[in-house]
């Protein structure tokens, strides 16, 4: 099968897919019913017959990233205080490892970033553990940092 016969035939699936059905033109809306050409009518979008996910529940994986980012940012300003003043000496030892934890969180927010995908073929269970692990650790850090 050449390109043109595959491009062919994919037009001819979504016209044959909107020849009996109500499908709104995902630019301007207007309903796409027996269109003859892969264009819209109305606005002239060029139109792809895809296969797309109804729910793409992300929730987990927008959780975890709030929760990493907030320690990240914080992170990356401690990171700069410990090049400029060195490593806290003489602090409590939730300190340290409030301090540590917000270290860390740096690589793991672009880990987290970078392995979404990953992260989103998991089961939601262990997606949605792992979200509230990042969200207490970073609460737990900033309580640790801050109490004495």
């Amino acid at each position: 099968m050449t390109v043109a016969d595959s491009v062919q035939s994919d037009e001819a699936a979504l016209l044959d897919f909107l020849r009996d059905r109500d499908v709104p033109c995902p630019l301007c809306a207007y309903n796409l019913r027996r269109l003859t050409s892969p264009r819209c009518p109305e606005c002239g979008h060029e139109l792809h017959l895809t296969v797309g996910v109804t729910d793409l529940r992300i929730g987990a994986w927008i959780t975890g990233l709030i929760g990493i980012a907030a320690a990240a940012g914080f992170g990356t300003f401690a990171i700069i205080e410990v090049i400029r003043r060195g490593w806290p000496r003489g602090e409590p030892i939730a300190m340290h490892a409030s301090v540590a934890y917000f270290v860390t969180s740096v690589p793991l927010l672009l880990a987290l970033v970078m392995l979404r995908r990953r992260y989103r073929r998991l089961p939601q269970l262990m997606q949605w553990t792992f979200a509230s692990v990042a969200v207490v650790l970073t609460v737990a850090a900033y309580v640790g940092l801050f109490a004495r």
